[in-house]
């Protein structure tokens, strides 16, 4: 039995390739601000922000495991300021309403949270998050609901190395099949 046969094992001639497409693809924006999601797109980002001598900055999802509904239980399980603690619980609350609202007794799954690790964006950036693979769209729903309530007065465009049709905004350059992605980087 073939173990690599539901992998696909993304080339680093491939990946030159789509970093040159989002280079040419981005290097149109001005005062352009690449956000790279923690871990995945940061050696993307990284490259792309050397090439395109830019800002960047990361973001992340910490997990939560659900029993938090205020500041302090929250800062019990994941290490963040009191600002970026009131933004998240705000996010955590409008997602999980609906659940909130059927079941006195429930008790909520784990919530996955964006938390920014650095984040130096300047008024008139335009931002431009940058995922490896955009699969299921739980991830960007999370950081373009932080985006919208929290940076509405930048413009945020998404791109994705790898990705599937949608209706939200997400620009990709392969199309996401079924396998398994292995980038070069972690081969």
């Amino acid at each position: 039995m073939d173990i690599h046969r539901n992998n696909y094992n993304y080339t680093f001639e491939e990946y030159e390739s789509d970093i040159k497409s989002l280079k040419d693809m981005l290097s149109g924006i001005e005062n352009i601000h690449l956000i790279a999601m923690y871990r995945g797109s940061i050696p993307i980002v990284v490259h792309l922000s050397n090439l395109l001598n830019c800002e960047m900055s990361i973001i992340k999802l910490e997990t939560s495991n659900g029993t938090a509904l205020n500041k302090e239980e929250l800062k019990d399980e994941i290490e963040i300021n009191d600002e970026g603690l009131d933004e998240l619980l705000s996010i955590s609350k409008k997602l999980n309403k609906g659940m909130y609202l059927k079941r006195e007794t429930y008790k909520p799954s784990p919530t996955y949270v964006p938390q920014f690790l650095s984040n130096n964006f300047k008024e008139t950036d335009n931002l431009v998050v940058i995922e490896d693979i955009y699969d299921t769209g739980k991830t960007i729903g999370l950081i373009q609901q932080l985006m919208k309530d929290e940076y509405s007065n930048h413009s945020v465009s998404y791109y994705s190395l790898f990705g599937n049709k949608n209706d939200v905004g997400v620009v990709y350059l392969r199309e996401k099949n079924k396998k398994w992605i292995s980038f070069p980087w972690e081969r």
